[in-house]
């Protein structure tokens, strides 16, 4: 049964026990204005009673008394009781109606009204007796018709004896003895009906008590049944939420019931375990990044190095084409005065021989010089190569490291749906979360920055070696140039004979020659810059490679921390 069955049941039990006691309450204020009227109809009709008897023993009295004092305001007297009671005189309380409606109105039985008619038939003769006498009072007194139509001197005696004797008593005896009954029957009545409502009193308030009794009964049981449903589990369900939000989410939820409370107790287990789940794939994905993070330190530190080493040979190689350059002017200056002495070898022999002579010995130094610069640039196009593989291996590293930084981003993404699911227990995951995605951010940033510097490096890379290539072709030739000139000037020393028919030939070979170093001249000049751009680009990686290390231990060290607060929960 679920809490909202429960509840709805026990408020359900509540309201119908609440509204039968309101009926019962409204039954008992109802059955005690029915009461309380049967009591005053109970006293108004005693008092109709009592006014018929009292009245009838009040003209008994003033009968009496008029006869025996013939002092006529006791006539006057009796004659207006008589009057009240048939309702031709106003009453006391301001009305005027006769007591036999007076009766009527509170609901006399006919039985009641019988033995009032009998009391009155039996006063008949008392009344007449009554008559007589107070007319002998007067003395007046009646004819065979009943008329008191004779007069003569008032009978005080008559009158005495007719009032006080055995008859007379006999006549209030017979008028009485019917009020008696009535008196009795009317009681009874009376009494039956307040009886009648006592008792439906006293019923409706033993239901009011046995609906009062049920209602705390009730009410208890709704008690030990929260108790039992909803305060124990989820005083149970607090306990473990405690331990979790301390950081073990190997607690487990002993809560087995099928209502809410149930339903909350399964679903906070299966977030538990999604949060374990979860912690334990960061705590093992933080190890790989921290893996990852040295071993990227230890290869940003190798492409440092590698960095450093290129760049002072490249400035061997820049050193050397700029001496290369310089010999190649040297050489167009000798080339060129090579070019005068031949133009004046027929004023000059001897001065031709020592040209000539000058001629072979800076040419053998340029051929060693070239030579030179061929080893040095092919050495120089090797350290580039090198260097060109050594950043297609740093791009690989910084593509391994772009897949964990999104695998990490999807990672903290999870860790923050997961968080918002959680609620506030959850907040606290949701920061860490947030930071390992501010991390994965930072870190494939800046692996892009450091593949972009790469392809720089690799684009300059494949640039220098084919100038280096060009470089060394144009020394091949400068050399093979001067190997010709030397062979030129051996024959010209060996043959002066010839030197005249061969001047021309002589001069057209030098200018020639002259013309190649210059091209040398300017190759080696662009060597040299090229280099230049080189050391420039190995300055920039080496700078960037020392960022990479740092971002590397920064990595590492956010990765270790995350790991320190991960393993403060128990998983």
């Amino acid at each position: 049964m679920t809490i909202n069955r429960m509840f709805v049941l026990i408020y359900g039990a509540l309201i119908v026990i609440l509204c039968g006691l309101g009926v019962i309450v409204a039954s008992m204020l109802s059955n005690q204005n029915s009461l309380n009227k049967a009591q005053e109809v109970r006293y108004l009709s005693y008092l109709a009673g009592d006014e018929l008897r009292q009245s009838s023993q009040d003209l008994t009295r003033l009968a009496r008394t008029y006869v025996a004092t013939a002092d006529s305001k006791y006539e006057d007297l009796y004659w207006e009781v008589i009057a009240i009671r048939s309702g031709e005189k106003t009453r006391p309380d301001g009305r005027k109606i006769a007591l036999n409606e007076i009766m009527e109105e509170l609901g006399f039985t006919d039985a009641e009204f019988a033995k009032l008619k009998q009391a009155a038939d039996n006063s008949n003769g008392l009344i007449w007796t009554e008559t007589v006498a107070m007319n002998a009072v007067k003395g007046k007194f009646h004819d065979s018709n009943k008329k008191f139509t004779k007069t003569g001197e008032p009978d005080l005696e008559l009158a005495r004896k007719l009032m006080f004797n055995d008859e007379y008593h006999q006549y209030v005896v017979a008028i009485m003895a019917p009020i008696n009954d009535f008196f009795k029957m009317l009681d009874n009545r009376t009494q039956q009906m307040v009886d009648g409502y006592v008792s439906k009193s006293k019923a409706l308030l033993w239901m009011c008590f046995g609906l009062i009794g049920l209602l705390i009964a009730t009410c208890v049981a709704s008690y030990l049944l929260i108790v039992k449903k909803v305060n124990n589990p989820v005083a149970n369900l607090m306990i473990e939420v405690d331990k979790i939000a301390s950081g073990d989410l190997t607690r487990k939820f002993k809560v087995n019931t099928d209502d809410e409370i149930g339903q909350l107790s399964k679903a906070l287990s299966t977030m538990v375990q999604n949060l374990r789940e979860m912690f334990q794939n960061i705590s093992q994905e933080m190890n790989t990044l921290a893996t990852s993070s040295n071993e990227l330190t230890t290869v940003a530190s190798d492409m440092s190095h590698g960095a450093k080493e290129t760049s002072a040979k490249a400035a061997q190689v820049s050193v050397a084409a700029e001496e290369m350059s310089s010999n190649m002017d040297s050489v167009a200056a000798a080339s060129e005065q090579a070019a005068t002495n031949v133009n004046m070898v027929a004023a000059a022999a001897e001065e031709m021989t020592s040209t000539i002579n000058e001629i072979t010995t800076h040419t053998a130094k340029s051929s060693t010089m070239t030579s030179e610069a061929a080893a040095q640039s092919l050495s120089a196009s090797e350290k580039v190569h090198e260097l060109g593989v050594a950043a297609k291996e740093i791009n690989k590293v910084t593509e391994t490291i772009t897949e964990i930084s999104e695998q990490t981003n999807l990672l903290a993404l999870n860790a923050t749906i997961e968080a918002a699911r959680a609620g506030d227990a959850g907040k606290g995951f949701a920061v860490v979360a947030n930071e390992i995605k501010d991390l994965a951010k930072q870190t494939s940033e800046a692996t892009q920055e450091i593949k972009n510097q790469i392809e720089n490096v690799q684009q300059s890379t494949s640039v220098t070696v084919k100038e280096i290539s060009k470089v060394n072709e144009v020394i091949k030739g400068v050399d093979e140039m001067a190997m010709v000139v030397a062979s030129a000037i051996e024959e010209q020393s060996a043959t002066t004979q010839e030197i005249s028919s061969n001047v021309n030939q002589a001069s057209q070979g030098i200018q020639e020659v002259t013309e190649n170093v210059s091209q040398s001249s300017v190759v080696s000049r662009q060597v040299a810059i090229d280099i230049a751009e080189i050391d420039k680009a190995s300055v920039a990686l080496q700078k960037n490679s020392t960022k990479v290390g740092k971002n590397a231990e920064t990595l590492n060290t956010l990765a270790t921390n995350i790991k320190t607060m991960i393993d403060k929960f128990k998983v």
